[in-house]
This record gives structure tokens, sequence and C-alpha cells, in this order.
């Protein structure tokens, strides 16, 4: 059986490729667009990195506002795993639901 992942408070990308499988399965798009907006804070997160390197003078503004966004990451991730709970796709302990055929 399959499970989400988390590491650290967040989830793996590959969990979240498997949750994008089952959003489709909501006439409503809130799965989708909370892992949109994941996508989004993930993608700051490698950005403040990068910015961290190349601006070494602001370095301790972008390693708070990375520190920022990996809280949103966890924040949105335990959200994104209770709403999939809620819906059905997972069990108590993160256990996917086979979708029906």
């Amino acid at each position: 059986m399959t499970m989400l992942t988390l590491e650290n408070g967040r989830l793996t990308e590959t969990s979240v490729d498997t949750l994008r499988q089952y959003s489709d399965m909501l006439a409503c798009q809130c799965p989708e667009k909370l892992l949109e907006i994941l996508h989004s804070i993930r993608s700051f997160i490698d950005y403040s990195d990068s910015c961290i390197v190349r601006y070494p003078a602001d370095a301790e503004t972008h390693v708070w506002l990375r520190t920022a966004a990996l809280n949103l990451d966890k924040l949105l991730c335990g959200t994104v795993v209770q709403l999939a709970r809620m819906e059905g796709f997972i069990d108590d302990q993160n256990n996917l639901i086979p979708r029906s055929k």
C-alpha cells in the first residue's frame, strides 16, 4: 500500500505528485489550488537559497525569508494532508486509499 511521506513536516515531492493524481476526484479544485500554492512556496525557498549565496550582505534577511517559507510549507503540508484525509484519499496512517475504478 502506498503511503504519503513527510520529511521534517514537509510532503515529499513523490507524495505531492501522488496527491495531484487524486485531486481530480473532487468537483472543486481546492486540492489542486493548494498544491499550486505549495509549488510556489517551494520555488520561493529555492530562490531564497540562491539569494543567500548571490547577496551575502543580505544573507540574514534571506535566511529569515527562507525560514518563514519553510514554516509556510509545513503548515500547508499539514493542511493538504488533513484535506486528503477528510476527502477519503488517505487513512489515519497516511496510507492512500485505492481509487475506485
